[in-house]
């Protein structure tokens, strides 16, 4: 049956559940609607026992029947639930999946503007990017004298 009693509260992808947004053209008055699927919100402490199915398999009356995968937070209530938890235990570190990551927001924010900032470093040899500089700076002198003749006739 893959029957679960939810131990903590979980948001789970349930049948019929939508968000609905509705716009009336004001010329025509015709309605144009918009059905976004949303998961809907369990708690064990509002709501008492919630008892949810996998979809799919057996469910008993009253049971919400859910799309996803299950949770630790799942305690099975029959023996293919079991199987299910055991085959998810399997793969399942026991990490938090948000507080498991490594350092904080700002460690990690640092961390990526200094692999962008060595990506944009030139990766040629220092004689090459000597060279380019020689080459810019005769550069800026050529329109530094060209400017400066363009000046003289303009005011001649």
């Amino acid at each position: 049956m893959a029957r679960f009693k939810l131990k903590a509260p979980h948001y789970l992808n349930v049948e019929d559940t939508f968000w609905e947004r509705v716009e009336v053209n004001l010329q025509t008055g015709k309605q144009a609607r918009q059905r976004v699927p949303v998961p809907t919100y369990f708690n064990p402490d509002w709501d008492g026992d919630v008892i949810v199915a996998l979809k799919g398999t057996k469910f008993a009356p009253g049971d919400h029947i859910f799309t996803g995968a299950i949770t630790p937070d799942m305690e099975p209530l029959d023996d293919e639930a079991m199987e299910l938890q055991a085959e998810f235990l399997r793969g399942y570190s026991g990490e938090h999946p948000i507080e498991s990551l490594p350092g904080t927001l700002g460690e990690s924010l640092i961390q990526r503007f200094t692999e962008q900032l060595e990506r944009l470093q030139p990766s040629g040899s220092s004689a090459e990017l000597d060279s380019l500089k020689a080459l810019v700076a005769e550069q800026g002198r050529q329109i530094a004298a060209l400017t400066a003749q363009l000046d003289t006739r303009r005011r001649a």
